[in-house]
């Protein structure tokens, strides 16, 4: 009997062993089909848009050798880069969540109509995403806020219209954001705040209304801030001064009033300062004396009065200085002319008193 039973064992642990086999290979079979299905998918997509239709008879593993299109090593769809090559039509026929891998998408420049679809927000791994310079339509689809991976995100001057949402402060990667030159309205979220890997915020063009929050201030990586050509009123927040590393601030063609705050001064960084075009009264701050890197200072078309301060000399690379249309009055200090570089001087329209120093004179020659 032993000898029999020995072979019933060993012929059970050689099924057992079979049937394992044969479940793995099954397995593998099913991931590789469905991988299969959505290479697929993608390359459906692709042919469907209407932009790739000249590759209607390629094989389905030549499409990431098509235009604008790199694979990842598994043959899935990684990069569409399709900007400026005139597509036309209407973005919604493009499926986009048939590619669950993309990481990097540009659309720039296509005359591109409709509204941004919702299903954007399959694109969970997409990090640069650029929309720019199309004719697009509709409000921001909530689902952008789902992109955690999001690096870079370009919509500017197309047509979109609403407000910002507030959920768009958990893209907590985001290095860029630009929007401008829209049809945006609404205030500006202080959920902005919380974008704080933030270099470059770029919302100028627009409708935004109400004030400049004072969350801005907590975007210490800026280097770029520009809110111009909005409808923006209030005064400018002192938390600005926060912005240390910021390069540009461009807050022109508003309705700011107030004063211009003195903790403007702390932005060592600061080249380019434009608050022109706005309601600013009060002095000029001397402290705008210590943005010793400053090249172009626009303030003109204000109600500044009082007197050009003498901390303007400490300005060596200041090439441009506009302070026209606005109140102030006093002499023109001749300090100025330790300016040196200098290029571009607008003081009309003032109530400036005594005569033009003969060392600013020479040195505009």
């Amino acid at each position: 009997m032993a000898p029999s039973v020995s072979i019933s064992i060993l012929a059970a642990w050689a099924l057992c062993i079979f049937m394992h086999a044969t479940t793995v290979v099954i397995a593998a079979g099913s991931v590789a089909a469905s991988e299969s299905s959505a290479l697929e998918l993608e390359a459906k997509a692709l042919l469907e848009s209407g932009w790739w239709s000249r590759h209607s008879n390629d094989t389905l593993k030549s499409r990431c050798e098509w235009d604008g299109i790199t694979c990842d090593f598994g043959g899935s769809v990684q990069v569409i880069d399709m900007a400026w090559v005139n597509l036309g039509g209407k973005i919604s026929k493009f499926n986009f969540s048939s590619f669950p891998n993309l990481v990097y998408l540009n659309l720039s420049g296509n005359w591109l109509l409709g509204s941004i679809p919702l299903e954007i927000g399959y694109l969970s791994k997409l990090t640069y995403f650029d929309l720019s310079q199309n004719n697009l339509t509709g409000e921001l689809p909530l689902s952008l806020a789902n992109l955690f991976q999001l690096v870079s995100l370009n919509i500017s001057s197309n047509l979109i219209s609403g407000s910002i949402h507030k959920e768009l402060g958990s893209l907590k990667n985001l290095f860029e954001l630009s929007l401008r030159n829209n049809r945006f309205t609404g205030p500006i979220p202080s959920a902005l705040g919380l974008l704080i890997n933030l270099s470059s915020l770029n919302l100028s063009f627009n409708e935004f209304n109400g004030t400049i929050v004072l969350e801005i201030g907590l975007l210490k990586n800026l280097l770029n801030l520009d809110l111009q050509q909005n409808k923006l009123i209030g005064s400018i927040p002192s938390s600005l001064g926060y912005l240390t590393n910021l390069v540009s601030l461009s807050l022109s063609s508003n309705q700011l009033n107030g004063s211009i705050p003195l903790e403007i001064g702390y932005m060592e960084n600061l080249s380019f300062l434009y608050l022109n075009n706005n309601k600013l009264i009060g002095f000029i701050p001397s402290s705008l004396g210590y943005l010793i890197n400053l090249v172009s200072l626009f303030i003109d078309s204000n109600q500044i009065h009082g007197s050009i301060p003498k901390t303007i000399s400490h300005l060596t690379y200041l090439e441009t200085l506009f302070l026209s249309r606005n109140q102030i009055s006093g002499s023109i200090p001749e300090e100025i002319a330790t300016c040196r570089s200098l290029k571009d001087l607008s003081l009309s329209h003032n109530y400036l008193t005594g005569s033009i120093p003969s060392q600013i004179s020479c040195l505009l020659i």
